[in-house]
């Protein structure tokens, strides 16, 4: 075919055969070749080849394939040339590359552009479905391409006729009623569809659609929300504002859709950006908290400003109201309080949490100063406390504990509610190590037959003691408390509390060598923790280091090691340089790295722990397990490297260590001889 050498066919429609063709001249490149199939030359059909011809020379849009040339065979047969996509479907492309939501919905912004680059030419495309919206990777980058514009129809058209054409299960109501003036909120109905497919990774179900025909079609009756579906990485309030831009562009009458292709994507790119969402709720509060979202700094700085107004307007209040009513504004008081912790709070803003947690530690005896009604202050106390221990603050958060429970009893509330309390205290007494004064503080719940022990509660006292059991080695004690505790887990069908009853049955066949049980058990641990808090959540990142453990326990190194090194990368984030958490992390890569062996991954194993080591005699002193364990580390691997001499004296710091941590007879301090 003149300057064009046939490969190969690489797909076939009603109207033409697609080849894979080598252009020769006057450049050397693969391209597209459409040609009319011979038995429509003389029909409607040769008419509509010729329109998407047409259609694709008047396109330049770097999401549309590009138009190269056209021309016409001796026998009549048109054909035209043009870019060769070697991608795949957008849909499965983003599924076998683990492609975040996040950057799914960015690609399809650029194909709503593109669409939206048609439309203003005057051209709907009338089938965008997944096989028509492909997408290749251009040096590093991934780049949409919108490509068959075989049913495409121009605006101005003037066809009486009814339009069927396109694909059953992605066409709009209207251009399944075959309605003569179809408009480009007919291609913005497929691209709500096709934008669920992609985010939910399922089918999509349309409302009163019933058209079945050819592969991509299927019954449609009411589909699943996205708030339902567990998309990782996005939260229920993401989700339902994504669902809610999905329900407008998808409403069965055009008039309530989105007016353009360009609309759509404008709605994206505010999602994207964290922007309030006026299709989800137009509510202040909702758009007050998508403000404080997008400028989380910003937002710790305001809601101290306002704590301070709102302790002001407090004082001058009292002198003129009611008791009821000065009630009222101290909760009020209580709310802006909260908001201001929260701010500091990693498992809740972790972005926000390190430029606030040195004013938190130094302001927490001022705040608790202040004259705040018991009720009020007992509320501060609660969330003050929690918020401590997830910034490693664990003596200030046993103090506070304590102070929360003595106010609790004081005040006679719901027994219910003061054991709740209790027993987040003596959860505390474990993070600083009184592991004897939290068993007796257990034993004294039990024995007083305290009313508020609930069997929900009960099953938390029994996790505390298991946790207990194995920092204090009796872990035969520690299996069977778990095995009994199972039952009593199932019949609460508490998410929470199954959660943690997995990650310690995980843990436990961790240190039992029983690498199945712990994938089995911390693989839904994990799961559920993702559908709880989010992948990049604290609590998540700490159930995926007992994963990683686990997986190289039953052999998966590579994936267990990729995981080590993420959570690494994300405990600096969510932490800081300095914290514990961040330290525990090093350790753990630090003694896989050592585990595979190699010269590098020793060399890189030594930096690793000389920098956990540094990091826990800072935050934790010498007479800490964990100081101990990360000192015993980089002994061996200074050993395995050969440096026998540095080694003993490390060695030596580390049975030193563990013994001022668990006493001259516990078990560890053998393991570190």
């Amino acid at each position: 075919m003149d300057r064009y050498l046939i490969e190969r066919p690489i797909g076939a429609g009603g109207m033409g055969v697609v080849y894979l063709a080598t252009q020769t001249e006057p450049v050397r490149r693969e391209v597209a070749l459409k040609l009319c199939r011979a038995r429509w030359l003389g029909s409607e059909y040769r008419t509509r080849f010729l329109v998407e011809r047409q259609v694709l020379a008047r396109m330049n849009h770097p999401a549309i394939a590009q138009f190269f040339d056209a021309g016409t065979l001796a026998d009549g047969a048109p054909y035209f040339v043009m870019e060769y996509v070697e991608g795949g479907q957008i849909i499965e492309f983003s599924a076998s590359r683990g492609v975040r939501v996040s950057q799914r919905v960015r690609l399809f912004c650029e194909i709503c552009h593109g669409v939206e680059h048609a439309h203003r030419r005057g051209v709907i495309h009338r089938d965008l479905k997944p096989s028509n919206l492909l997408v290749v990777e251009v040096e590093g980058r991934m780049q949409p391409k919108v490509i068959d514009f075989g049913v495409a129809r121009a605006l101005a058209q003037g066809d009486d006729g009814p339009n069927y054409a396109g694909t059953p299960g992605y066409m709009s109501p209207e251009q399944i009623a075959g309605v003569a003036d179809l408009d480009t909120r007919t291609d913005v109905f497929s691209l709500g569809v096709l934008l669920y497919e992609l985010v939910a990774q399922r089918r999509f179900d349309g409302s009163g659609i019933a058209e079945k025909s050819g592969e991509e079609s299927r019954s449609l009756g009411s589909r699943r929300p996205l708030q339902s579906l567990p998309i990782e990485g996005l939260s229920r309030l993401r989700r339902a504002e994504l669902e809610a831009i999905i329900v407008r562009a998808t409403a069965p009458l055009r008039e309530h859709r989105y007016g353009s292709a360009s609309q759509l994507a404008e709605a994206l790119e505010r999602w994207l950006a964290l922007e309030s969402n006026p299709e989800y709720s137009t509510h202040a509060l909702y758009r007050l908290r998508c403000l404080i979202r997008r400028n989380a700094l910003t937002s710790v700085v305001s809601a101290l400003a306002l704590v301070a107004v709102g302790v002001l307007a407090v004082q001058l209040y009292r002198q003129f109201v009611a008791v009821r009513e000065q009630r009222d504004l101290a909760e009020q008081t209580a709310g802006l309080l909260l908001e201001t912790f929260q701010a500091a709070d990693p498992y809740t803003f972790p972005g926000a949490s390190m430029s606030v947690r040195a004013l938190l530690a130094r302001s927490t005896d001022r705040m608790l100063a202040r004259p705040l009604e018991p009720t009020v202050k007992l509320r501060l106390l609660d969330q003050l406390g929690e918020i401590q221990s997830n910034l490693e603050l664990w003596d200030d958060s046993l103090r506070t504990r304590t102070e929360a429970v003595r106010l609790a009893r004081a005040g006679g509330l719901d027994p219910s509610a003061v054991t709740s309390l209790e027993l987040s205290r003596i959860r505390a007494m474990v993070d600083v190590e009184q592991w004897d004064q939290a068993l007796a503080a257990l034993d004294a719940l039990e024995d007083a037959q305290d009313p508020g022990l609930n069997d929900e509660l009960r099953a938390d006292v029994d996790l505390i003691r298991v946790e207990i059991y194995e920092y204090t080695d009796r872990l035969a004690d520690a299996e069977n408390l778990l095995a009994q505790l199972q039952t009593r887990v199932d019949a609460t069908r508490d998410p929470l509390l199954r959660y943690r009853w997995l990650r310690q049955e995980g843990r436990r066949a961790v240190t039992a060598q029983d690498g199945g049980r712990a994938m089995t058990r911390l693989s839904e641990a994990y799961a559920l923790a993702v559908s709880m808090w989010g992948v990049d959540d604290a609590r998540t990142a700490v159930t995926l280091s007992d994963l990683a453990l686990a997986e190289a326990l039953a052999g998966d190194l590579e994936r267990a090691e990729q995981h080590r090194r993420s959570l690494v990368t994300l405990s600096e984030n969510l932490f800081g340089g300095d914290s514990v958490g961040l330290a525990i992390d090093l350790s753990n890569l630090g003694a896989f790295l050592q585990r595979r062996g190699g010269h590098a991954r020793l060399e890189e194993a030594t930096d690793v722990y000389r920098r956990a080591l540094s990091i826990f005699e800072s935050r934790l002193g010498n007479d800490s397990a964990d100081t101990a364990t990360a000192a015993n580390g980089l002994a061996s691997v200074l050993e395995a490297l050969g440096d026998h001499q540095q080694a003993d004296v490390v060695y030596e710091r580390a049975e030193q260590m563990m013994r001022a941590a668990r006493g001259a007879e516990h078990s560890l301090v053998g393991i570190v001889r």
